[in-house]
């Protein structure tokens, strides 16, 4: 993901390093998963749809998922990629009472790899990363526009864009030495590192790398069709908030759960309606998404998917995430640091 000014940073929700601008994820240890229910099928014909739980304390939505919250981004920056296919098959669910699991790794193929945002903070900060960060609205938008695969496994995936992403870093690094020998007068005529973005945006390099990445698998273009058929009719619902950054280390709690109350009335409308949200949220040390050895800023996105209301510690909202770890909460005094809340709508929906 990309260091970007507050206003495009809005758009980058997948897990970076904020000073670094560079991607950052990671694999985390003695995973604990929520359960997903066990709810099935659509309701009766004359039954009025209801896929959440509420009660005067409590309202949940996990039932709407096909499975626990067990996925992992195997360390690759794709947790945009994740938090938007979650609130899509919850959605495909509500509309259609069927389980369907898409395909992480199909919408982050296509719409971040194959990009030229993989390349945007290219060597920029000393080190040659790739841009591995996107919006989750955006790549909810990109699922409603060109279909998602269904059977695109992402650990098989991931494997390969491993291997292809170490290979690829070792090239950019390569370049920037190059680059820095350069006379001015070279640098001024020619920038090789601008010219190797350029080259991997040629139609017959991305057609390579999809295929390398896919695995070439003929089923997929026809799943992408069948899945657009069926999201028919869903609309992308995007609120954006201020993103305070490095503020969010000087707020203090209690003035985090006062600012905070446009960010709380956008979640539990959405909840309360029987559709979870993906957030965008500044995380003050990776330590508190249960990484302890890492202390880094960072921004992360995942799935809300229930809220209650404790009587001593208030509001504690419940989380799907890709990252790994088990699905932290959050508390009312966080909330401020949310600067994204993204949902879809269905026919089905109110």
């Amino acid at each position: 993901m990309t260091s970007q000014t507050p206003r495009r940073t809005v758009l980058a929700a997948g897990l970076f390093l904020v000073s670094a601008g560079f991607a950052l994820a990671a694999e985390l240890p003695d995973l604990r998963f929520q359960d997903a229910g066990k709810q099935d099928g659509p309701p009766a014909a004359s039954a009025k749809p209801v896929w959440a739980t509420t009660t005067e304390h409590r309202v949940d939505t996990m039932t709407q998922f096909p499975d626990p919250a067990e996925r992992r981004q195997c360390g690759v920056g794709a947790c945009h990629a994740f938090s938007s296919i979650s609130i899509l098959e919850a959605a495909y669910f509500r509309a259609h009472g069927e389980r369907v699991t898409l395909s992480e790794a199909d919408v982050f193929v296509r719409r971040t790899v194959l990009s030229k945002r993989l390349y945007d903070e290219f060597c920029a900060t000393g080190k040659c990363e790739l841009s591995e960060g996107n919006d989750v609205a955006g790549d909810i938008q990109f699922a409603l526009d060109n279909g998602v695969a269904t059977s695109l496994n992402y650990k098989d995936f991931s494997e390969r864009y491993l291997r292809y992403r170490k290979a690829e870093q070792a090239t950019l690094a390569g370049l920037e030495r190059e680059y820095q020998k350069m006379s001015w007068l070279e640098k001024l005529l020619y920038d090789p590192r601008a010219h190797w973005a350029e080259l991997q945006q040629q139609p017959r390099a991305k057609r390579i790398l999809s295929d390398l990445l896919t695995g070439r698998d003929p089923k997929l273009d026809a799943e992408r069709a069948q899945i657009k058929k069926k999201l028919a009719g869903f609309k992308l619902k995007s609120q954006s908030f201020d993103y305070l950054g490095e503020k969010a280390k000087r707020t203090s709690p209690a003035d985090c759960a006062k600012n905070a109350s446009k960010q709380k009335a956008a979640i539990i409308g959405e909840l309360k309606a029987q559709r979870p949200v993906s957030v965008s949220m500044s995380l003050v040390g990776l330590k508190e998404w249960r990484s302890e050895k890492d202390k880094d800023d960072a921004n992360h996105a995942f799935t809300i998917v229930a809220y209650r209301d404790e009587p001593k510690e208030g509001l504690r909202f419940e989380t799907r995430n890709s990252w790994g770890g088990d699905n932290p909460e959050v508390p009312e005094t966080k909330l401020c640091r949310i600067y994204s809340v993204v949902t879809v709508r269905t026919p089905v929906d109110k």
